[in-house]
């Protein structure tokens, strides 16, 4: 059995959480550029901790709910 599978996933890369929540790259990059997700690299990757991408996803439709 692999390993991985079996272990809950902690971090997501950029293509995953695109696909995930339906976004482009550049809206994802534009969106941990002006600090509304955040992430961190290792080496050249770039990774986004599930629960970050949980608070983005529940602030923004907290936001939508408020319009």
């Amino acid at each position: 059995m692999n390993e991985r599978s079996s272990t809950p996933q902690k971090v997501m890369s950029i293509k995953e959480f695109g696909k995930a929540y339906g976004l482009s790259r550049s809206t994802i990059y534009n969106l941990m550029d002006t600090g509304q997700l955040r992430s961190f690299k290792v080496g050249t990757r770039r990774l986004i901790p599930v629960e970050a991408a949980e608070q983005w996803f529940a602030t923004t439709i907290q936001s939508s709910e408020a319009s």
